[in-house]
């Protein structure tokens, strides 16, 4: 059986406490888009549990939780989530956490880009400046880093080099203080040693799973989902992991 969880508002309608209440059945849920601009928050055995790129799940210990690569990830937010999860005693393992290879990272001048259009915008659109919108828009160019990078830190710095091509003449052209190569691949590094054990081919994990005949449940934005006809479409591309 699947399930899933979609939002039809322009946000906080409560997907996230909505998937943790129908997780208790499930062995798999999967965030399947979105970054770090919002949060949800769960509250479970007398405890408050704050969360914006983990799955709400995360806290049952028999549920094993995807994050799936439509997900943009700012790997410092995740690791302080996964350190804080730890500190209230969830425990989280590589048998249980699956983060997609295919999964785009957010770094500081995805931030600083987000901050310079927000302020060249006659009318601004309020953006929360986490870097989420440039993120996604180096995946569409095909410039972006993404999971297994981390994985492959001969190759990272070129690739770095290359997407801040575009970022630091931006920053040039509106004075804006350009942004080191090197600085962006040392913390790489630090990002590797903290989710390298986490990072994988999710495909192969959850079309394993589906053999097994588990229930899943997906959290997903509606505009793709609409944009997917017939509805059959849509189930295949959301557990297109």
């Amino acid at each position: 059986m699947i399930k899933l969880i979609v939002g039809i508002q322009w946000g906080d309608e409560g997907k996230g406490r909505a998937s943790h209440y129908e997780s208790k059945n499930a062995k798999i849920v999967v965030r399947a888009t979105g970054g770090n601009n919002a949060g949800h928050t769960v509250v479970a055995n007398g405890k408050k549990y704050k969360m914006h790129l983990l799955p709400s799940a995360i806290i049952r210990q028999n549920t094993n939780c995807i994050i799936a690569p439509g997900v943009v990830v700012d790997p410092e937010v995740l690791i302080s989530e996964i350190e804080e999860m730890e500190k209230e005693g969830i425990t989280i393992t590589k048998d249980r956490f699956h983060i997609s290879q295919r999964a785009h990272i957010i770094l500081p001048h995805h931030k600083k880009l987000d901050a310079l259009y927000e302020k060249l915008k006659a009318k601004k659109i309020g953006t929360t400046k986490r870097g989420i919108g440039p993120c996604y828009s180096e995946k569409c160019n095909r410039t972006g880093i993404r999971m297994f990078d981390l994985c492959e830190l001969s190759n990272l710095k070129k690739k770095i080099e290359e997407s801040l091509l575009v970022a630091n003449t931006m920053f040039k052209q509106y004075e804006e203080p350009t942004i080191n190569p090197e600085e962006e691949y040392k913390l790489c590094e630090k990002y590797a040693k903290k989710l390298e054990p986490y990072i994988c081919d999710t495909r192969i994990y959850f079309n394993t799973s589906r053999r097994k005949k588990r229930k899943y449940y997906c959290r997903r934005s509606t505009s793709i989902i609409l944009r997917l006809r017939p509805w059959r479409l849509s189930i295949c591309y959301i557990f297109k992991l």
